[in-house]
């Protein structure tokens, strides 16, 4: 009996090995590639796209109006990005960082 409850207790503390060891893997990254040097240009990029304009938004250069500045809003069912959400100054700053300008740089 005694024999019993200490070869329980050893195997309740002895670390149980994984059954599956873990493997080793590796990652290739393309150097070569053209670094884009814009939000709206990397957005582009990684859409697979050669336009730099994202979907169907206005760019900072189409604005004209106030109405302009209202975003389409989210498709029922999902959650809204801030560049579909973001109306009004927020929505011209978004716009505009997308572009790689800064509209509120006081420098």
């Amino acid at each position: 009996m005694f024999l019993q409850r200490s070869a329980l207790t050893a195997a309740r503390r002895a670390a149980a090995r994984p059954a599956v060891a873990r493997t080793f893997t590796t990652s290739f990254v393309r150097r070569d590639a053209a670094r884009p040097a814009t939000p709206n240009e990397q957005a582009a990029a990684l859409a697979g796209t050669a336009e730099k304009k994202v979907g169907s938004y206005k760019t900072l250069k189409e604005i004209r109006t106030e109405e302009d500045l209202f975003g389409p809003g989210a498709a029922p069912g999902t959650v809204p990005t801030d560049l579909e959400q973001a109306t009004g100054i927020e929505r011209l700053e978004i716009l505009g960082k997308m572009e790689g300008v800064d509209i509120f740089d006081m420098t």
